[in-house]
């Protein structure tokens, strides 16, 4: 467990070399994570900065759990957790369902939910699906909503598979993966979330040139 001294605002960084070397040690950490606790002010809930490191944590690919710190000074909780949640969907479209919690260091009551959404998300991190149970899913999901034709040719996905974890990163095979357009591989992303209850981790899914075994080059 390493916990930065958070990466300041950019007014600060600009004003203070030593802030400079702060952002830059915490970048590297949340590069090397696992997971990241983004903590976050409950009283000022998501500046700029904040929606930066959120969106960089998941560019990275890391488990990540937002903590909502100083929420007993908040007042009006139920109004504040309905905008937390809007906001978060929005701002973090592309990992739906992200993991958040109200918090308080000074009374510290939630600690123990706290480390079951930690180790939660590090399971889900590392979940592994079976080629077979991906391939099934894969013919359900191009009966249910095939991919466009590209400049007139069809688009066949023939063959799916994982091929990492941390995060779980997806491999298709295609007959023409550059025709592939992009809102079907987010839908393709959202419903592998969906399905194998991946809610809130980084999902990262590529396509490949599916060989022909009728070329005469492939025999």
């Amino acid at each position: 467990i390493i916990d930065t001294a958070g990466l300041r605002k950019n007014s600060s960084i600009r004003k203070n070399e030593i802030d400079t070397i702060t952002s830059y040690v915490s970048r590297k950490e949340i590069r090397y994570a696992h997971l990241v606790l983004l903590v976050i002010d409950s009283t000022e809930l998501f500046t700029n900065q904040d929606l930066a490191v959120a969106r960089y944590v998941v560019e990275e690919g890391r488990a990540l759990v937002i903590v909502l710190n100083k929420w007993d000074l908040v007042l009006e909780k139920e109004e504040l957790i309905k905008k937390v949640k809007r906001d978060i969907n929005y701002i973090l479209s592309q990992v739906k369902g992200v993991s958040w919690i109200e918090f308080s260091s000074l009374v510290g009551d939630k600690k123990d939910q706290l480390l079951d959404n930690i180790v939660k998300n590090f399971l889900l991190w590392n979940k592994r699906i079976a080629t077979t149970v991906l391939n099934k899913w894969l013919i359900d999901i191009i009966n249910l909503n095939p991919p466009a034709q590209s400049s007139g040719k069809a688009v066949k996905l023939r063959y799916l598979t994982q091929i990492n974890i941390r995060p779980p990163t997806f491999l298709i095979f295609s007959n023409n993966p550059s025709g592939v357009k992009n809102s079907y591989k987010r839908f393709l992303v959202n419903q592998l979330r969906i399905s194998f209850d991946l809610k809130g981790i980084p999902i990262r899914l590529m396509f490949k040139k599916a060989k022909n075994p009728y070329s005469e080059k492939e025999k």
